[in-house]
């Protein structure tokens, strides 16, 4: 057993092992191993963006452009789309390269300057 020169008791990771029932080592071990990457060159790959994720994002676009003159909260989006509210934030982001909030004021916005242009033409 190696003694720690600070604590002159045993290493952490010696009393962490003993105090870890053989058993339970037993099983972290094999997980640590079947876990392993099969390489020692393994990296993460980018997962294709998915199609499921695509329809969510616009099933949101279609209910924002059909109730943008109305109030449009968060959860009511969610419930259109059958999905959370951060999963419907990522894909809305990574589909249109604008948030939810941003694309529903630009909407808004773009709407109140027609209605402008329309009531007094210059």
């Amino acid at each position: 057993m190696k003694v720690s020169s600070v604590t002159r008791g045993p290493l952490l990771q010696e009393w962490a092992d003993s105090a870890v029932p053989p058993m339970i080592r037993a099983k972290g071990a094999r997980f640590l191993q079947d876990s392993a990457p099969a390489s020692r060159n393994w990296t993460p790959q980018a997962q294709p963006f998915d199609v499921a994720h695509r329809c969510t994002a616009e099933r949101a676009r279609a209910f924002i452009e059909g109730h943008f003159r109305e109030p449009v909260r968060m959860v009511d989006l969610c419930r259109a789309t059958g999905s959370g509210v951060r999963t419907l934030q990522r894909c809305f982001k990574e589909c249109f390269g604008v948030t939810v909030t941003d694309y529903l004021r630009a909407m808004r916005l773009d709407a109140a300057y027609r209605d402008l242009i329309t009531a007094h033409p210059c």
